[in-house]
């Protein structure tokens, strides 16, 4: 790649960068209809931007508009098929729309990929609780409780739920 190539590929990549960090700042500010744009922006600058998808579809869900989301989600992991959090978005998706049996096996794809992401284990056992499987859900509560990145506050609620 020439030098004046690979510099206007740095370029777009930081616009990209960008657009996808004011997005996401945008959507937990609830600004959806303004993270929508700027994640746009982030996926028509750098398509194969498996992240920008999966937020934008963070943000079409938050609107409500599942099936739009359900498609950037996938958008995300046909990019990158090792990529846990579109895994574990499409789970999370498809737990909201009473579609269990899909919920569990991308949740558990998700956890495959990224076993020490405790968000998948805690979404897993509340699915697994949801179905009336106690055990299997105090197995995903132990888990997400071992993985080396949960805050203090889910620690302490983890701790709670499994009774001390």
């Amino acid at each position: 790649m020439s030098i004046g190539r690979r510099i206007r590929w740095i370029f777009k990549r930081g616009k990209v960068m960008a657009h996808n960090k004011e997005g996401t700042y945008l959507f937990h500010e609830k600004k959806y209809k303004e993270a929508e744009a700027e994640l746009r922006l982030a996926v028509e600058l750098f398509p194969d931007h498996e992240v920008s998808h999966c937020n934008l579809g963070m943000v079409l869900l938050a609107q409500r508009r599942a099936r739009e989301a359900e498609s950037e989600f996938r958008q995300s992991i046909r990019i990158n098929p090792e990529y846990a959090e579109g895994f574990g978005e499409l789970g999370s998706l498809y737990h909201k729309l009473g579609r269990k049996a899909d919920a569990r096996r991308y949740y558990n794809e998700a956890i495959r990929l990224d076993p020490y992401n405790a968000y998948f284990h805690i979404n897993l056992a509340t699915l697994l609780r949801d179905e009336g499987d106690f055990s299997g859900a105090d197995s995903e509560y132990k888990a997400a409780l071992a993985c080396p990145q949960v805050d203090e506050e889910t620690r302490h609620h983890l701790k709670e739920l499994l009774g001390g």
